[in-house]
Formats: structure tokens, C-alpha cells, sequence
């Protein structure tokens, strides 16, 4: 299990209650350095966040989100900061995932604990790769390896060596590997044509 005690600060943005609960179960087993949760209504907000430097993972979920919220989410910049938006259906949400390489990871509710801890723990591997030359090469592995997590029930460290034998098999980058995946996991899974530049 990753220790990640006085490394790691979060920020939980949430108009559920019962969701900062759940939180508390995650981060007793992913020990962190701080988590620091705010009751939103609206996400006008998040550039102060973001702009304070003082967290590594950002995550968000509202009940519903408006246009005006996922426009919002969608226009910054993240740098090495790493967000988790909890979302209800892709299939609404199509600006999240033509902003992967930003940064954003989008998860599907319901989603179990150990799933979430799973998606957790890309979100903070990325962020040690937050200085890497190819961090939106990063931020698309990571979307692929959220899928296998969700889809194919894989841990992180499983997704990651999934993605690995098969860009070999292919003969092709992980990056190309993981378009190829989050490519057809969005269309089987959501009925979403993913497109994506080789």
C-alpha cells in the first residue's frame, strides 16, 4: 500500500455529505499528509484553489453539474496537479474527456472504495511525474488505466503492466496503447466515438 504521509495534500470539493464520510474510509487506507474538504454549490471557487499551489490532487463531485461547471473544470490549465471528477455518466460529460491530456480523470458513480483507491493511486503516481517533459503523454495513460480499473476490475499497478503488453503486442507507444484503449472502452462501454490524433 502506498504511504504517502507528509507528501501528499488534497482538496475535496463535494456538495454530498455522506461522500466527505466515504473520503475518510479512502484516506485511513491511503495515508496522506492533509485533506482538506469545502461544501460547494458551485465551482466558481476552483481558480483560487488551483492557484494556491498548496495541493497535489484535486477531487470534485457535485450531484449534477451544469455547463457552466464542466466548462469551468474544463478551461484551466492543472500543471502537475492532479483532479478527480466524479461524474454520472460520460456519455454528458464529452469536454472531460477531450481534456485528458489536462489532467482531468473522470470516474463514473457508483464506484466501490477499492476502486476508487485504485483510481486514487494514478492520480498520485502521475503527480510524482509531475516535472515530466511528456506529462500529457501521462495524463492520457492515466484515463486508460481509470478504465481498465472501472471496467476490467484491475488494480493500478495491473492496468499499467496491461497497458505495457499490449503496446508490445501491438508494437506500437503505451501512449498509442492507451488511446487505443480509452478508445474502445468509451465506444463499447458508453457509446462515445473517442477520436484521437497518431
Amino acid at each position: 500500500m502506498m504511504d504517502l504521509k507528509n507528501k501528499i495534500n488534497i482538496a475535496v470539493l463535494s456538495d454530498f455529505s455522506n461522500f466527505n464520510n466515504n473520503i475518510d474510509k479512502i484516506f485511513a487506507i491511503l495515508k496522506v499528509k492533509s485533506v482538506s474538504y469545502t461544501f460547494i454549490d458551485s465551482l466558481d471557487k476552483i481558480g483560487n484553489i488551483i492557484d494556491s499551489n498548496k495541493y497535489d490532487l484535486l477531487i470534485i463531485n457535485k450531484s449534477a453539474y451544469s455547463i457552466e461547471d464542466v466548462e469551468c473544470i474544463s478551461k484551466y490549465e492543472y500543471g502537475g496537479l492532479g483532479v478527480i471528477v466524479v461524474i454520472d455518466s460520460y456519455f454528458k460529460f464529452e469536454l472531460f474527456f477531450e481534456n485528458i491530456n489536462k489532467g482531468i480523470i473522470t470516474i463514473r458513480r457508483p464506484i466501490t472504495v477499492n476502486k476508487f483507491v485504485e483510481v486514487i493511486k494514478v492520480a498520485l503516481i502521475s503527480h510524482d511525474k509531475k516535472n515530466n517533459d511528456n506529462i500529457h503523454d501521462v495524463r492520457i495513460i492515466d484515463f486508460a488505466k481509470v478504465l481498465l480499473i472501472i471496467y476490467k476490475k484491475l488494480t493500478e499497478d495491473e492496468a499499467h503492466k496491461y497497458l505495457e503488453r499490449y503496446a508490445m503486442e501491438l508494437r506500437i507507444n503505451i501512449k498509442k496503447a492507451a488511446q487505443h484503449t480509452i478508445a474502445y472502452y468509451l465506444k463499447e462501454m458508453e457509446n462515445i466515438k473517442y477520436e484521437y490524433k497518431d
